[in-house]
């Protein structure tokens, strides 16, 4: 397994349970470790064509002479790749507070130690010409797991693969463990192939430094939903329907008043360089303020949004952290680039809506979540899914005429293995209807956030329980079974084909 980097001081018990944990769900529900492997190969390749689009656009600095900034961009350009990619969406690059914060940071911030980048935070960081400078060599160093080990663990899986070919040729019977070795085999090979670039078992990330950590730091963690975390119940994945601390704020420019609109409609568009002009002044202030002094604003139905717009007196620290973020969309075009303008400036003044994204985190979480990059829409993924679990399925019901301890046993293997397919071609058959037509995805974009009507959340909930837990009994069921079918194996299933013993093997 290539879990994520543990937060720090993780205790080593916890740490291994981490790994038992991932191993059960490696042997239950393999197909979902698939998923995440693809979602995180996806992430890492998004995030790498983003960081070459950015070092292409490097401007050379004044100090600098165009040639050694054109030959640092190319030879950067070539270095960043799926390597770094896996590294930053595991938790590679931190910001650590451990040896003492900035001053700026020490009175805006909770008292964190540590604030993990997330693979969207290096792309913003890329962005904003911040790109962490750290080799191939040097991540591959802080790897526990080289290819030659993977290539080993592959060898062997092939070899298993090959004897159950032998005993099909010899009309040698086939147990039940190994039509679901097989089963696991096909999901291993796919996670390999996928993580094969993806270091394992880093303990210790790269620390950021630099006077422009703080502006950007305090921007990041408005932006992130850790923002709104209590302290004692850190959340590791960003959740649909919660907002972070910065949806319940706008960006506020003062524009001279002979550019002040004549109209007073409010409008939602893009911000119009030429209109509203450079972000190099202006501030953060809570949506209820900007309400109350122009009569309308900017709409965030989210009830977290709501409940920060109760806020009508922040407090001093509150305006120190957003005095420090707002430093940071002043200074970096690519910051400034997330707002969009929301009303007009009839009161002179222009009010730009942010764009909120899980750019840090207090630890990574290996399990995918908005924390990382899509390359392909999120339907997609999902069919990606549920072909694995519909194939996983299908080689499951291989064992159709297996001879079984029972005849229950024997429904209840085809039935369970029946379900795991027919659930998975239900599913790929739902994300692909949603990917296609807008009514699904709106539709199952209302489910998630819990907008849907109650009587339809009322049966989706209900539907989802039974599907959901006959799903689960499936997959159990069919890793139990395999094991205790042992008790009662047919003669055969001893014998070894002749020709695998000339054959060296370990």
């Amino acid at each position: 397994m290539h879990l994520d980097i543990p937060r720090r001081q993780y205790p080593q018990i916890k740490l291994l349970l981490q790994y038992v944990k991932w191993s059960l769900l490696g042997v239950f529900g393999p197909e979902l470790v698939v998923y995440v492997a693809w979602r995180q190969l996806n992430s890492a390749r998004t995030l790498r064509g983003i960081v070459r689009t950015a070092l292409a656009e490097l401007e050379p600095d004044e100090e600098e002479g165009e040639k050694s900034v054109a030959d640092t961009r190319l030879e950067r350009e070539g270095e960043w790749s799926d390597v770094h990619g896996f590294y930053a969406g595991m938790g590679g690059f931190v910001f650590d507070f451990e040896k003492g914060r900035p001053l700026e940071l020490a009175s805006c911030l909770p008292d964190l130690e540590r604030l993990t980048l997330t693979a969207r935070g290096v792309a913003l960081l890329a962005k904003c010409g911040h790109l962490p400078e750290i080799t191939r060599r040097q991540i591959e160093d802080k790897s526990k797991s080289d290819h030659l080990a993977k290539t080993l663990i592959i060898l062997q899986a092939t070899w298993f693969l090959i004897q159950i070919v032998g005993r099909l040729a010899q009309h040698l019977p086939v147990t039940l463990l190994e039509v679901n070795t097989i089963a696991h085999i096909f999901c291993l090979f796919l996670v390999y192939l996928l993580w094969w670039n993806k270091p394992a078992l880093i303990a210790e990330p790269t620390h950021l430094v630099g006077d422009w950590v703080p502006p950007i730091a305090a921007y990041m963690y408005m932006s992130s939903q850790i923002s709104i975390w209590e302290r004692d119940r850190p959340g590791t994945a960003r959740r649909e329907w919660l907002d972070s601390e910065l949806a319940a704020l706008a960006f506020v420019k003062t524009v001279p008043e002979e550019n002040n609109a004549a109209d007073g409609d409010t409008t939602s568009s893009e911000v119009d360089p030429e209109q509203a002009g450079p972000l190099d002044h202006g501030e953060f202030r809570p949506r209820q303020q900007i309400t109350s002094l122009a009569g309308s604003g900017p709409v965030n139905d989210s009830p977290l949004a709501k409940s920060f717009l109760k806020v009508v007196n922040p407090s001093h620290t509150d305006y120190q952290r957003w005095t420090l973020a707002a430093q940071a969309v002043r200074q970096y075009p690519a910051i400034a680039a997330r707002f969009k303008r929301t009303t007009s400036a009839n009161i002179g003044r222009i009010t730009l809506e942010p764009e909120t994204e899980e750019l840090v985190m207090e630890n990574s979480s290996t399990w995918p979540a908005e924390h990382l990059l899509r390359g392909t829409g999120g339907k997609i993924m999902g069919m990606i899914l549920w072909s694995a679990s519909i194939a996983f399925g299908g080689i499951q019901l291989t064992a159709w005429k297996i001879d079984f301890p029972t005849i229950a046993e024997a429904w209840l293997w085809r039935a369970s293995a029946l379900w795991i397919a027919t659930s998975g071609f239900i599913w790929f058959t739902i994300n692909g209807l949603g990917h296609y037509f807008t009514w699904v995805e709106n539709l199952w974009t209302d489910v998630v956030k819990m907008k849907a009507n109650k009587l339809m959340m009322a049966f989706l909930v209900t539907l989802a329980s039974i599907c959901g837990g006959a799903y689960v009994f499936s997959r159990g069921f069919l890793v139990v079974e395999a094991f205790i079918s042992i008790r009662a194996l047919p003669k055969g299933a001893y014998d070894t084909p002749d020709w695998s013993q000339l054959i060296p093997h370990l």
